[in-house]
């Protein structure tokens, strides 16, 4: 079934675990225990594919339901898409009486264009037992934003001293890189 929806929100290059879905499962009806053994998610991308501007696409239960990852969530699977689709396989996802949340998350590729937007939701289950009903809808759109890296002055520089050749470790500049957002590697 559908959950809240993650957040609408802006993403960068290299971002992991980026909330982008969220659906729950209960048994409603029936008898048995069902377990969920395959799920399928379609992402979409505003031009390319969400193969090429994600490097993971994963499900973790929400164990919080505030539909977005954090250190708490239980890491279900973890998979790659295949243009658009991603088949996570091999589950054991056990649906009870009780609801449990799940979130689908991205982790954004070092090279996804930026501009471009993010969605998924979940089109396929695969169970052993009972109906199921699968009525999740794309959720969050995510939006690759460019980050931009800046260089500052140090907030104190160190004191004025002659260096000698042969001398190591002396400090001689201070300064400050930062990003906008996500991480950036400076070489």
């Amino acid at each position: 079934g559908a959950a809240r929806n993650p957040a609408t929100t802006a993403v960068y290059r290299n971002e992991p675990d980026k909330a982008v879905s969220a659906f729950t499962l209960q048994l409603t009806a029936g008898t048995g225990a069902p377990v969920v053994t395959q799920l399928i998610v379609t992402g979409t991308a505003s031009a390319g594919s969400s193969m090429t501007e994600t490097s993971a696409v994963k499900i973790y239960q929400d164990n919080n339901a505030d539909r977005v990852w954090d250190a708490g969530d239980t890491l279900i699977s973890s998979t790659t898409f295949a243009t658009n689709a991603a088949t996570f396989t091999g589950l054991s996802i056990p649906v009870t009486t009780t609801l449990a949340n799940y979130i689908v998350v991205y982790d954004i590729n070092a090279a996804a264009t930026a501009t471009r937007t993010l969605t998924a939701s979940v089109t396929g289950a695969s169970h052993t037992a009972n109906t199921l009903t699968n009525n999740d809808n794309a959720d969050a759109t995510l939006t690759v934003t460019s980050q931009t890296l800046t260089y500052g002055n140090g907030a104190a520089q160190p004191a004025a001293k002659t260096v000698y050749r042969g001398y190591t470790n002396q400090a001689f500049d201070t300064f400050t890189l930062s990003t906008n957002g996500g991480s950036a590697t400076v070489s």
